[in-house]
């Protein structure tokens, strides 16, 4: 948790120092693309979703710290995408989500800085436009840097996050492949049971994920037996 914090603080504090030539306009939107949202999506991921909106507020609280101009605006917008993100990504049900997580945050951050932009006034169009080209980047990044930075964080802590059981769901795993050939009654049974324990964990608001891979490695010692 230290460690995602301080990530993400260093970046953001590095990119308050960028300065693009003689456009201080522009260089006053640099603040957009502190991504909160990044760290947001790997507590999620890799910890816990009410955690992460309670550390999306501290950091984004930081954002306005770190920057100079429209603090209040930068830690708006990073609390927002932020917390899109944790939406797009606690509950998982395929890799495909990730990234497509990247496209939600760039969607309302471009909302975000568009609203608040009209709401400061004083800003012209390019700016504005600008500013939205920035949001859009910032999700882009902030999915890859998450993507990034994932597996490492898994493998360093040992932590079973919901990608990993989406490995482990995988048909092609080794042990259900083991399952499959020497014992294909229990197999089918595991796939069966899996169904309905996921159904069963959704009704009650439980983790369908981790429930359906469980279910399809219960009887894994069937294998052996054959």
């Amino acid at each position: 948790l230290g460690m995602i914090f301080i990530l993400i603080v260093s970046i953001t504090r590095f990119l308050t120092v960028i300065q693009i030539g003689d456009m201080p306009d522009i260089n006053a939107l640099i603040g957009y693309l502190a991504p909160v949202s990044a760290g947001s999506m790997l507590i999620a991921i890799l910890l816990d979703n009410r955690l992460a909106y309670f550390l999306t507020m501290i950091m984004a609280l930081y954002v306005g710290l770190l920057t100079e101009g429209n603090q209040l605006f930068y830690a708006i917008t990073a609390f927002v995408g932020g917390t899109v993100g944790i939406f797009q990504v606690y509950r998982l049900n395929q890799t495909s989500d990730l990234a497509r997580s990247g496209f939600y945050i760039g969607l309302v951050n471009i909302v975000s800085i568009l609203t608040l932009s009209l709401i400061g006034g004083n800003v012209t169009l390019n700016l504005m436009l600008v500013g939205a080209a920035i949001g859009a980047v910032n999700g882009i990044l902030s999915a890859v840097l998450m993507i990034g930075a994932l597996p490492y964080l898994e493998s360093a802590f040992s932590i079973t996050s919901m990608i990993k059981l989406l490995e482990l769901s995988n048909p092609n795993h080794e042990l259900l492949r083991k399952l499959l050939m020497e014992a294909p009654g229990t197999y089918h049974h595991s796939l069966m049971v899996g169904n309905l324990a996921e159904a069963s964990a959704e009704s009650i608001s439980a983790n369908p994920l981790l429930v359906r891979v469980g279910a399809y490695y219960h009887d894994i010692g069937r294998s052996e037996e054959r």
